[in-house]
């Protein structure tokens, strides 16, 4: 089943072309993190451009922008050469003339070719360490050895878990610890409420069938920064997000109207579940979750369990990300942004799915086109490292 276009809204361009401006990481890298199309960051690049001061997106001027594009085309274009020129090379000639021409050894090409045909095979232990360690670091410091180990296999290193957590100890690599949450929720209104359809079930067999969502808080120097964010059941990602200073019912609004717009769910076959917010159970909200045809569920009473699917994924987030106070707004929202779409979505891996990220998750489900539950999602998740 071929993978349907994704759309992106103003707030996604404005952080990613935020944090292009203060990570000095380049294009083709911030593309790699958030798994945007090659070349359109270019693009909003030429349309939009950060204000020296508020940091805002604004219009620029597009000549400069526009070299650059045509140097970054001209360069590809002679890349795309030399790797042609090296194909007719050796297709052309034998091993021994082509080595002479691209001024190699045969005994260096021969022995590449020996490597490259070896099946991976465990390391010692001073790699094996090294291994860990990026892997560890890679993460913010916030895996423990199960996911390690799960990372290693994805990189072709065999390995037990034992002996990974053995190493991880005796090198001090500790993982992050999660904090107690606070409660945000304010359920004291006299609005309508739903009752509770999801019933704790926390599974799904396809994507958009169930949906969470919630609110949590961020603690910048500046005060606090409000975070709304929408869960996909069924693959545990992050679908919708936005954050304001404030948590009106129109921050809610644009992390739902995000999901909607990448998602396109179909009508009438998707659960929305959340607390008894007021800003849920809005006359504006509930008004369009009915324009999709969404059915509504609530949880009970200050019960946090009711949307222990989303308490996690936030938990998770407080933990390897916003574990500290950030010096701005604008700087938490910048690196909040680049965890949900560059880590946590594309990389982060998840012992409910199998140790899969949510993306492979869903590629891989795209891809065969039946439901992950008719096989199990440990297995699933297995068959990434054969």
């Amino acid at each position: 089943m071929a993978t349907e276009k994704r759309r992106y809204d103003a707030a996604f361009k404005q952080e990613a072309l935020q944090l292009l401006d203060m990570s000095g990481k380049s294009v083709r890298q911030i593309e790699d993190e958030l798994g945007i199309t090659p070349g359109l960051l270019n693009k909003w690049k030429v349309r939009y451009r950060l204000h020296p001061t508020t940091g805002e997106v604004a219009p620029s001027e597009q000549r400069d922008l526009e070299a650059e594009n045509r140097r970054l085309r001209r360069e590809l274009e002679r890349v795309k050469a030399e790797r042609e020129l090296l194909k007719k090379v050796v297709k052309l000639f034998s091993v021994e003339r082509a080595c002479r021409l691209l001024k190699v050894s045969p005994s260096g090409y021969y022995a590449w070719q020996k490597r490259q045909a070896q099946p991976p095979v465990t390391r010692d232990e001073p790699e094996l360490v090294a291994q860990i360690t990026d892997i560890f670091e890679h993460s913010c410091r916030t895996y423990g050895s199960p996911r390690v180990t799960a990372a290693l296999r994805q990189r072709g290193v065999m390995c037990n878990r034992k002996r990974v957590a053995r190493l991880m100890r005796q090198h001090h690599l500790v993982a992050k610890h999660r904090r107690r949450r606070i409660k945000t929720t304010d359920s004291h209104h006299r609005l309508s409420v739903a009752p509770n359809h999801l019933n704790r079930d926390f599974t799904a067999k396809r994507p958009n069938e169930k949906w969470v969502a919630d609110i949590t808080y961020i603690n910048t120097l500046e005060g606090w920064l409000y975070l709304a964010l929408v869960l996909d059941v069924f693959s545990r990602k992050v679908v919708g997000w936005a954050m304001e200073a404030h948590r009106e019912t129109s921050l809610v609004e644009a992390a739902l109207r995000m999901a909607l717009l990448q998602r396109k769910p179909a009508l009438g076959e998707l659960l929305h579940h959340s607390d008894r917010g007021g800003q849920y159970a809005s006359i504006t909200y509930q008004a369009l979750l009915a324009s999709f045809d969404i059915t509504v569920s609530m949880s009970r009473t200050a019960d946090p369990y009711d949307n222990a699917l989303m308490e996690s994924c936030i938990g998770t987030l407080k933990t390897e990300c916003a574990d500290h106070i950030f010096p701005s707004r604008q700087r938490a929202c910048s690196e909040i942004f680049a965890y949900l779409e560059g880590w946590y979505n594309r990389q982060r891996l998840h012992s409910s799915l199998g140790y899969l990220s949510p993306d492979q998750f869903e590629q891989w489900f795209l891809q065969d086109n039946f439901s992950l539950h008719s096989m199990g999602k440990a297995q699933w998740g297995s068959l990434l490292s054969v």
